[in-house]
């Protein structure tokens, strides 16, 4: 929760939204519907296939486990780059909520689990969730390196401008005695 931003994957679901186009979720091929009452009355007990959610392709707690010990990035860095356009994929809730904190990839390659919870990915919609991984994980780095290195710069900034004061005062101090 430290990382969600609920902001961020309704501004996703919007977006994909937007051109009044149908919505189809990549990796199942179903249409998506962008509200459950939409959803409801179109399919039934279908629904869940057919219901729009923003899911985080990198999963937070991943994302956590990746950083938690970065000190050159804030929780405000992270959460941006996990919270990116590239990091957010509308996609149904049945296939969202099958995923859990799995990658994509260990979510696609395990053909018992998706049995089990009755999701059926084509096979192009494996290979982009692969792909999406690949794209998110890339992002999600480049994001953070360019924060820290950001990060970085200001720090020592603020320690060379601390170190000349203090200089400054150990000078003048001399001088006055």
């Amino acid at each position: 929760t430290l990382y969600d931003s609920p902001k961020a994957k309704q501004s996703a679901k919007t977006k994909a939204f937007a051109s009044g186009e149908p919505v189809t979720d990549p990796y199942t091929g179903e249409e998506l519907c962008k509200t459950i009452k939409e959803a409801k009355r179109l399919y039934g007990k279908d629904w869940q296939k057919h219901v729009a959610e923003s899911d985080h392709i990198t999963p937070l707690q991943q994302v956590h486990e990746e950083t938690k010990n970065n000190v050159w990035n804030t929780v405000e860095d992270i959460q941006e780059a996990a919270n990116s356009d590239k990091n957010i994929k509308v996609i149904s809730r049945q296939n969202n909520n099958a995923k859990r904190n799995k990658t994509n990839t260990e979510y696609v390659e395990n053909e018992e689990y998706l049995k089990d919870k009755g999701v059926r990915l084509t096979q192009e919609g494996k290979e982009q969730a692969i792909e999406d991984e690949k794209t998110s994980k890339k992002a999600i780095q480049t994001a953070l390196d360019k924060s820290a290195g950001k990060n970085i710069l200001e720090t020592f900034n603020d320690a060379g401008m601390q170190g000349a004061k203090n200089a400054g005062l150990t000078a003048l101090t001399t001088a006055g005695i």
